[in-house]
Parts: structure tokens; C-alpha cells; sequence
């Protein structure tokens, strides 16, 4: 039998419709090896939960949302893509009934790098998902495309018109730059992108990406959230009534 390996020319405008088939392969078979768990091993999660909600007058991480909590919701989202989770939070008591390890900042100050940097730090896999709690809308397509694109790379992020920090892919590379940075009391994302290598994922919209900082942002993601409720139940019904139209018009054969 011929071992050799087997070429596919990419070139040209067949070779573009050749790439984005073999892209659309890589992405389930990627779904499909997070399912399974074959590639959860390589990679945990940290829900963010150490924002003070000083403008809202609550903690925003434990609002009713859908007949769970706002961060009930995310880290549903996240489970289905990870065996480990952990809350990084500096008021562990406030979350220690869901039966996560909470862990708190190491270097804190920094804000969200020094979530980032407590994420990388307490958990044990190469690469952490790393997903703020107050992002409801977000699903477990994104932390795919997301674990799809990280081969090679320290950092996958996503950017619609600005960087998503807190819905992103960290390798334990980072904590250096990290270090560094909190140190120096530089606190942006983006100062982390000279030393390392980053993926960077466009989007659309970034409407999934929708944080709640005020009573405003809080009812904008419950009508969103409705909305998706919504759509998905409409897409159910019809598809109910294009099967009760096969066996019969009502259901029955």
C-alpha cells in the first residue's frame, strides 16, 4: 500500500471552496472532539466573578435570568465544553453553593488581567476558556470556534469592533506578560499582543457579547434572552408542523 502522503491543491478559486470545506471540517470535527471529550483534557475554564457591580447596587453574577442566575447560565454554556470549572472570585462565599472551586486573584488591582492571570494560575491545563460571569447570551458555538482556532497560538480572542478579553482562549505562555504588565500597572488587553502569538476571530455582531453593568443593560439582556427563547420555540413548532404535515396533518398516520 502507497504511505505517501496525499496532497490537496488549494489554489485558485476551486482551491478557496476547497479551504473553506476543509475549515468547516476542522470546526466539527473540533465540536465533535469536545463532546466526546477527546480534547477536554487540554483545556479547563474559570467563570470571572470578582467585578464589584458598584454601578448596579447588586451582584450581578447571582440576577434572575430564565429561571436560573446570570452566571447559572454562562457556565451551563461552558460545561458542555469542559470538565473543570472554577470561579475566580475574591468572595468565594457568595458562590460556594454551585460546587466549584473558587479561587481568588493573586495579583490583584489589575482588573481583568488579574482574573486572567488567578484563571491561569489555579488551573492545571494548558489552556483555560476563559468566560466572564456576566455574559448570559453566549453559547457553546463560540467557545468551539474559539478551541477550533488554537493550535499554535498563546491567546484566541474574538473582535467585532473591539477585543473580547473575557470570552477567550489563554495559554499558560501568558502568565509572564501578565506578571509583567500587572507589575507595571498596564491593564490593557492589547499590551499582551507584542510578546505573544494571537489569533484573532472576527465577528459580526457582537450582540452575544451584551455585560450587565446597569438596570438598563440588566433588561436588555432578559428581552434578548427572550428573544432567543422565543426563536427557538418558534423553530420547534415549526418543525412539529412540517412533520405532523408528512404522517398526517395532525400528528397521527
Amino acid at each position: 500500500m502507497d504511505s505517501s502522503p496525499v496532497t490537496i491543491s488549494c489554489s485558485g478559486p476551486q482551491g478557496d471552496a476547497k479551504k473553506n470545506i476543509l475549515a468547516r471540517m476542522v470546526k466539527f470535527l473540533v465540536g465533535l472532539g469536545v463532546r466526546a471529550g477527546i480534547l477536554q483534557p487540554r483545556i479547563s475554564a474559570a467563570v470571572l466573578a470578582g467585578g464589584s457591580s458598584s454601578r448596579l447596587g447588586r451582584n450581578k453574577a447571582l440576577l434572575p435570568l430564565q429561571g436560573a442566575t446570570v452566571i447559572e447560565k454562562v457556565m451551563s454554556e461552558v460545561r458542555s465544553c469542559v470538565k473543570e470549572l472554577t470561579i475566580i472570585t475574591n468572595s468565594p462565599d457568595e458562590y460556594a453553593h454551585f460546587g466549584y472551586p473558587c479561587r481568588g486573584d493573586i495579583l490583584p488591582g489589575g482588573g481583568p488581567l488579574s482574573g486572567i492571570h488567578a484563571a491561569l494560575s489555579h488551573c492545571d491545563t494548558e489552556y483555560v476558556l476563559v468566560v466572564s460571569c456576566d455574559i448570559p447570551l453566549v453559547k457553546r458555538e463560540l467557545f468551539e470556534d474559539l478551541i477550533s482556532a488554537l493550535p499554535g497560538y498563546d491567546i484566541v480572542i474574538f473582535k467585532h469592533k473591539h477585543f473580547e478579553p473575557l470570552c477567550a482562549l489563554y495559554r499558560r505562555t501568558c502568565l509572564p506578560a501578565l506578571e509583567d504588565l500587572i507589575a507595571h500597572g498596564e491593564y490593557r488587553i492589547i499590551d499582551l499582543f507584542p510578546t505573544l502569538k494571537v489569533k484573532v476571530l472576527r465577528i459580526s455582531s457582537a450582540e452575544v457579547f451584551k455585560n450587565i453593568n446597569t438596570d438598563a443593560d440588566y433588561e436588555s439582556v432578559r428581552n434578548a434572552s427572550l428573544d432567543l427563547v422565543q426563536g427557538v420555540n418558534n423553530r420547534r413548532s415549526s418543525d412539529n408542523a412540517g412533520l405532523g404535515g408528512i404522517v398526517g396533518g395532525n400528528g397521527t398516520s
